[in-house]
């Protein structure tokens, strides 16, 4: 092995301490198969011994330099002759390597998890000659005394400073210079955000411009399904890269930091053939941070959460799901399973690090409910077969095994809990002591434990197969829409309200015109007072009345139990009826079900015996789940309906007391301080000023956009403004179909238009059973958060209108009244900027 040349292909160039931070990564890259320029390195021994030779080494290990010092030893270096003996090893592996080359100084330190040196270095492109490369070598050299690197160095002020610091030494790698068609960076998760996802930055020929940052790239995103999500170009007409380019590429950075198992920062060259990677080092602006998104929650959480809602719904989803999962696959612990939940800004978010950290040691990779929710691509390659892992294996098995034939249990489960709700429904809280209230709350939040593990189990088979049936679909029946599959059949717990909604509007429409002003425009008691004149209108009334008996703790959000529910606000479902009587719309049944045998017809052509048994078999078990699925979720909204009552039953009495101003104040409070108020150890005046300060709090969040994902303590914030016209928004396909109409942008159903038509596209942050009476009528869907078995996807499927979920931002870029286009086929929203 040479003192001073190593191939990149040698073992030892791997060896920081040999070939620098870049050398070792690029040697590493090699090793691992991927497309590199053959190169060799001179290695930092070179560049020590080069000192010797001159006696410049004394003087470069002095640390105390000035500007002007850092100066001097510059010109002295560049003015030095490279000792033949190591310009005759240099000659020969360039001769070797042949053509024009890339100079590239690779020092001891750069390129690491906590230390880039990105631009303070010196790289010296198209050098053909001896002579010219001896220029480029000493120049690398050079740069490593340099005031820039100094002041970088001192401005971290890290550990791994005083290390780069006290080695203090340099390679530099020699390889072939790619001909560039088009080049740049590519990052494998976004070095802002921490969110999983490929940014690309391109520009045509060379990519130095876009590494230095002097002139503006084309940027490029990938998300985590592999799907090409935004795309910015400089020139419109003549993009850097095309879309299958961009994806090819993409895959390479995603497989890169699989296996390097850590987010990766790439250059990268195209050579109108193949890819070539430059270079590969971490992130390091993500290095040691924590990465909080709301992706996980923001179908259970949407919107700004209070307090009390947090500290009972949200935490104990947190402590007796996920907890009760990572315990049942680890075995005792002591994790505070609480944190991996967090209210920022009166958002929820996940701590996306904890929860990666907890499937990797259970063998499973980070983003493994991402995958089965979002179709995400795995993060990490398949694990190496070991002792760790066959154990792992083995608890996964025995996890799977037990809860993944769960039907019965869960049936079971909701005839049970539909048992243990019946006191609380019949229940009088208004004389109830406070600590008597407390235990039933207590006792209520432990029932609702249990409600929470059901509707995780019922939606982890349910995603686990339809992904399985996706997949199936797409492989030997790729023209098949694969929700298709599942349309025509599901849902009818989460259709049972709007079913019966139909049915009074129904009645409505027999009393005229009039009456169908009256039930979208008047209040609930003007209306009744009207309807009360005549035996239509009281049959009418009657059936409202038992209508909001079944259902009428439903509400916008039904894990929120701050939020209104119908029952004390009967005025959105007055106007439901009215907007249906005025324009009947009747669910596509006959259509959504051919349909649906359709595509299982083309999909059971193209498989043999064998696979058709099976596909059925999942079909079958996929629709159970999804059935199973809702009848959980209205059980949830239910238990937070009865813990409402209670709460605001409290509420009341602290009113009485001259304890609370209102009866809402009490979701302010956190359930530790609302049990302290009761006990009387947090005085009246002090939970007064919690209430005002989180009062202020929340209005000043509801003002403010915060990002999907994020890390570290920073949270980037920003007023909520209208966003820049894109031209296309890319999401989840939710039903298939194509509609083109304006936007209707609602945030929530108590403010929406009175009036609907099938010209209206509904564009809204999420949906659940509350919001199901804006579904007659309209022409599509566009949600900002769910996925294909999402609340959202089912309805739109049942009622044959074209849907497309997980569109980030999308109540934000859409304008209200926009023309746009919304293909439930390809998950994509085709925007009208003009």
């Amino acid at each position: 092995m040479s003192r001073y040349i190593v191939s990149l292909d040698d073992k030892s160039a791997q060896c920081e301490g040999r070939a620098g931070g870049k050398g070792a990564n690029l040697a590493w890259l090699r090793r691992n198969s991927f497309n590199v320029p053959p190169g060799f390195v001179i290695t930092s021994m070179a560049f020590q011994d080069f000192l010797n030779n001159f006696g410049i080494e004394m003087l470069a290990q002095r640390r105390d330099w000035t500007q002007g010092d850092l100066e001097r030893i510059r010109e002295l270096l560049q003015a030095c002759r490279i000792p033949d003996q190591l310009a005759h090893s240099v000659v020969r592996a360039h001769r070797k390597l042949g053509g024009r080359a890339a100079v590239r100084s690779s020092m001891i330190g750069e390129d690491m998890h906590t230390t880039s040196f990105a631009g303070q270095l010196d790289t010296t492109l198209n050098v053909e000659g001896k002579d010219e490369l001896f220029k480029a070598v000493k120049r690398c050299w050079a740069s490593m005394f340099n005031w820039r690197l100094f002041s970088y160095l001192m401005e971290h002020e890290t550990a791994s400073s005083e290390t780069i610091l006290g080695c203090f030494s340099i390679a530099v790698v020699v390889q072939r210079m790619v001909d560039a068609k088009a080049a740049g960076v590519a990052f494998s998760a976004d070095p802002v955000t921490g969110e999983r996802c490929v940014v690309i930055e391109a520009t045509h020929g060379l990519g130095e411009p876009v590494v230095q940052g002097l002139i503006e790239p084309d940027r490029y995103i990938v998300d985590a399904r592999g799907v090409l999500a935004k795309t910015i170009c400089t020139r419109p007409d003549a993009p850097a890269l095309e879309d299958s380019q961009i994806l090819r590429l993409a895959e390479i950075v995603r497989d890169v930091a699989r296996r390097a198992k850590d987010a990766q920062d790439i250059e990268w060259a195209w050579d109108g053939a193949d890819f070539y990677l430059l270079q590969s080092r971490p992130v390091t602006s993500l290095v040691g941070q924590t990465v909080y998104s709301n992706r996980l929650v923001s179908d259970m959480s949407p919107g700004l959460i209070k307090p009390l809602v947090f500290s009972t719904n949200t935490t104990a989803m947190a402590r007796n799901v996920f907890g009760r999962i990572f315990t049942e696959l680890i075995g005792p612990n002591e994790i505070d399973f609480t944190l991996l939940v967090k209210r920022i800004h009166s958002r929820i978010y996940s701590n996306m690090t904890l929860y990666g950290e907890l499937l990797e040691r259970v063998g499973l990779p980070a983003n493994f409910f991402e995958m089965m929710g979002r179709d995400e691509r795995s993060d990490r390659r398949r694990p190496p077969l070991n002792l760790r892992t066959l154990r792992a294996t083995f608890r996964l098995l025995r996890f799977a095994r037990r809860h993944s034939r769960a039907t019965e249990e869960i049936d079971d489960f909701v005839k049970r809990h539909h048992q243990d709700l019946e006191p609380y429904r019949q229940a009088d809280w208004s004389s109830i002591a406070p600590q008597d209230l407390l235990a039933q709350a207590d006792r209520l939040i432990c029932l609702h434990s249990e409600t929470q593990w059901f509707i995780f189990i019922s939606a982890i088979n349910m995603m686990a197969r339809n992904r399985l049936l996706n997949r199936l679909a797409s492989r030997h029946a790729p023209d098949v829409v694969p929700s298709d599959l599942i349309c025509g059949l599901a849902g009818s717990k989460a259709l049972e309200p709007n079913d019966e909604l139909q049915k009074l509007a129904a009645q409505a429409r027999s009393l005229g015109d009039e009456i169908h002003h009256l039930l979208i425009e008047k209040d609930d008691s003007a209306i009744r007072s009207v309807l009360s004149t005549s035996d239509k209108g009281r049959e009418l009334v009657r059936g409202v009345d038992a209508f909001l008996r079944r259902h009428g703790f439903l509400s916008t959000n039904g894990t929120d139990f701050s939020v209104t529910p119908w029952i004390e606000n009967p005025t959105l479902i007055w106007q439901a009826i009215g907007r249906s009587a005025a324009n009947p719309m009747e669910r596509m049944t006959g259509d959504v079900e051919a349909t649906r045998k359709e595509s299982r017809r083309r999909v059971q052509a193209r498989l043999n015996w064998a696979q058709c048994a099976f596909f059925d078999r999942l079909l079958i078990s996929t629709i159970t789940y999804i059935e199973l699925r809702e009848r959980t979720s209205l059980l949830m909204s239910e238990d937070s309906y009865q813990m409402r009552r209670i709460f605001l039953a409290l509420a009341d009495q602290f009113i009485e007391d001259d304890v609370l101003d209102d009866r809402h104040d009490v979701f302010y409070l956190l359930y530790d301080e609302l049990r302290d108020l009761v006990q009387g150890k947090l005085e009246a005046g002090a939970a007064r000023g919690l209430v005002f300060t989180r009062k202020i709090e929340m209005k000043a969040d509801a003002e403010i956009e915060l990002p999907e994902t994020f890390c570290g303590d920073y949270v980037p914030t920003r007023p909520i403004l209208p966003a820049e016209g894109q031209e296309c928004l890319v999401g989840i396909s939710g039903s298939s179909g194509l509609a083109r109409g304006y936007a209707c942008v609602v945030v929530d159903p108590s403010e929406a238009p009175v009036t609907l038509t099938q010209n209206d596209i509904l564009v809204v942050p999420f949906t659940d059973v509350g919001w199901t009476p804006l579904f007659s009528g309209i022409g599509g869907i566009v949600a900002e958060t769910g996925g294909q078995l999402s609340h959202t996807s089912i309805v739109a499927r049942e009622y044959g209108l074209p849907a497309v979920v997980s569109v980030k931002k999308a109540t934000h870029i859409i304008r209200d009244g926009q023309s746009i286009t919304v293909d439930g086929d390809n998950g994509r929203v085709c925007l009208d900027i003009s």
